[in-house]
């Protein structure tokens, strides 16, 4: 069935019109102009600074244009427009991540270490049931801790290893971090290779035998 026979020109030619665009206008619902001017600024693409100029104009004429007319005038499509904001999401979302860093490093530092804990055969009293014959309802020292109460709990193999790696005492097939310094300046970083990075970052390799 053509499109004429239930629909009209006239509404053809409404739809066919920028703010009848529903990925625009969804995009317009879910991110005020501010912030998506500030997700988009990090952008040297000539197209998004018009773009981002345009979104930020103080012009009272300009605002009430919609968001997929804007786009239109710089000539910028909606899926460009989506990949752009997507990976502006994912660089945030890293740099944000990165100011854990400090704070998931003293934690898996914590962890390497030993520390002193509760001897759990003796709850901590130094002493055991003598369950030796002819000793019954008697107490002996404790054979695990020996009578202190305590014993040294070994700390997280795993995070000793990483320990060890991230300050260089131990070999590394890769470095720990890698500069990329082909990327063109300005240019935004894509999920693919930021995800990389940070999973050759979190890596560990295993020891050989």
């Amino acid at each position: 069935m053509s499109p004429n026979q239930n629909t009209g020109a006239g509404q053809l030619a409404r739809k066919s019109q920028p703010r009848h665009d529903q990925s625009f206008k969804t995009l317009e619902e879910l991110t005020p102009r501010k912030d998506l001017g500030r997700l988009l600024g990090v952008s040297d693409d000539p197209r998004l600074i018009k773009f981002v100029g345009l979104l930020l104009s103080p012009s009272k004429p300009i605002q009430r244009r919609s968001l997929a007319k804007l786009a239109s005038m710089c000539d910028l499509p909606y899926s460009e427009l989506l990949r752009t904001i997507s990976q502006s999401h994912v660089s945030e979302g890293i740099l944000r991540m990165s100011a854990k860093v400090p704070e998931v490093m003293q934690s898996v530092a914590e962890n390497a270490c030993n520390r002193s804990g509760v001897c759990q055969e003796c709850k901590g009293s130094g002493d055991v049931p003598d369950r030796r014959k002819g000793k019954r309802g008697e107490y002996r020292t404790c054979h695990i801790c020996g009578g202190d109460g305590t014993v040294v709990k070994q700390g997280s193999i795993e995070a000793q290893k990483m320990v060890f790696e991230s300050v260089g005492l131990t070999n590394r097939k890769s470095p720990l971090f890698n500069v990329n310094v082909g990327a063109q300046p300005g240019a935004l970083p894509s999920v693919e290779s930021e995800m990389g990075s940070m999973s050759r970052v979190l890596d560990i390799q295993p020891e050989k035998t």
